[in-house]
């Protein structure tokens, strides 16, 4: 389902889905956290955390229905992040196409939370 509201651009809707899946089911379905599909969903939900924050900075009103909810985006990124991070490498295996694909990305993303943070603090 969350895919779908992805795809639809449908913020709100997918967020909520993910954070359902992240807060109570992947909890009672993959027990451990290295779980491949938990680490999976993990890094589905800092991707949209990251694209929302980006949102928020630039075109303020795609996202305004969020701005309710007080989000600390950068917080929540960098949270979920090192959670896959640690992860990732007992789940997929540490040479595998998507820890190198994480890896590499990774760095991206510091670099774009990095540049949010300066925008919002001036």
């Amino acid at each position: 389902m969350a895919v779908s509201h992805l795809a639809a651009s449908r913020w709100t809707q997918a967020l909520g889905q993910l954070l359902i899946i992240h807060i109570h089911i992947d909890p009672l379905l993959f027990a451990v956290p290295w779980h491949p599909v938990r680490v999976v969903h993990n890094l589905i939900l800092a991707k949209l955390l990251l694209h929302l924050s980006a949102l928020a900075a630039i075109k303020p009103d795609s996202v305004a229905a969020l701005s309710e909810y007080q989000l600390d985006y950068s917080v929540s990124v960098t949270t979920i992040l090192k959670d896959v991070e640690m992860n990732i490498s007992i789940s997929h295996g540490p040479e595998t196409k998507l820890a190198e694909h994480f890896t590499e990305a990774k760095e991206r993303e510091w670099v774009k939370l990095r540049r949010i943070a300066e925008v919002a603090l001036g």
